[in-house]
């Protein structure tokens, strides 16, 4: 266990052990921005990007987040929370739906697999498929739909 998994492990004990909340969020679709606005120059310019197929995330917004902090608050929530969407999509995935809005070409999206001894480094996540809790308080969209509105709405295309 590295350093950062030790602090993060502590801080979560601590947080327990005085009936606190923690909240475990799968990936926040903002963190996306960078990568999105660099695939999106290269399609621009007609040059491939190399998204990965075989890692697949569970994407949220920073809306549901703040729904889900609001509500443990009002409600004197305690324990842990994993906040995800109640799908997966792919980087592939995402990269084809960035060439498809942009109007390009299907062959510049030339999708790889991350390499045998870098799956270790991978984040791996569970999804949310029967939270109760959760469901009471979140509109579930999918991941697919959270990247499209996000798109829409964050990168000028």
């Amino acid at each position: 266990m590295n350093e950062y998994a030790k602090q993060k492990l502590l801080s979560e004990q601590i947080v327990l052990k005085n009936n606190g909340l923690v909240i475990r969020v799968s990936k926040l679709v903002d963190t996306l921005k960078t990568l999105i606005l660099n695939w999106k120059l290269r399609l621009k310019k007609n040059k491939a990007i190399f998204p990965f197929k075989n890692i697949n995330l569970s994407l949220v917004t920073k809306e549901s987040i703040m729904k889900v902090v609001k509500f443990s608050i009002l409600n004197n929530t305690s324990g842990v929370i994993h906040l995800s969407s109640n799908d997966e999509i792919s980087y592939e995935k995402i990269a084809k739906i960035l060439r498809k809005k942009l109007k390009k070409n299907n062959t510049l999206v030339k999708p790889i697999n991350v390499p045998d001894n870098m799956q270790n480094i991978v984040q791996k996540h569970s999804i949310l498929k029967n939270n109760i809790f959760l469901k009471k308080i979140l509109k579930f969209s999918n991941s697919k739909k959270i990247f499209t509105n996000y798109l829409s709405q964050n990168i000028k295309l």
